[in-house]
């Protein structure tokens, strides 16, 4: 609901809740798994199409997603680990400072 409202762009504010997020991909309710799930996917094309986005925040997240115990939760996160390393404004070598 508030990413729709044009005066608020969530995505500045991802990293501030993106772990939250990913932690509701394990709740014991499929709704709020789903919506999780949806909620990332919408954030997901938002980086896409982003050109000015500060990453090192989020991989730190990613990264620590990555050795999750729940399985959608480790894919899930290794598939935006590999969006940001190809991003073509913000990955590859822009992302070696804060993980080399």
């Amino acid at each position: 609901v508030l990413d729709s409202v044009p005066d608020v762009n969530m995505i500045d504010y991802l990293p501030d809740f993106l772990d939250g997020l990913f932690n509701m991909l394990s709740d014991s309710n499929r709704e709020i798994r789903q919506a999780a799930d949806s909620a990332l996917s919408d954030f997901l094309r938002e980086v896409r199409l982003s050109k000015v986005l500060e990453f090192g925040p989020m991989v730190s997240i990613l990264v620590s997603q990555c050795n999750s115990k729940e399985r959608l939760n480790r894919l899930t996160a290794i598939s935006w680990l590999a969006e940001l390393i190809y991003h073509p404004y913000n990955g590859g070598d822009a992302l070696l400072p804060y993980h080399a």
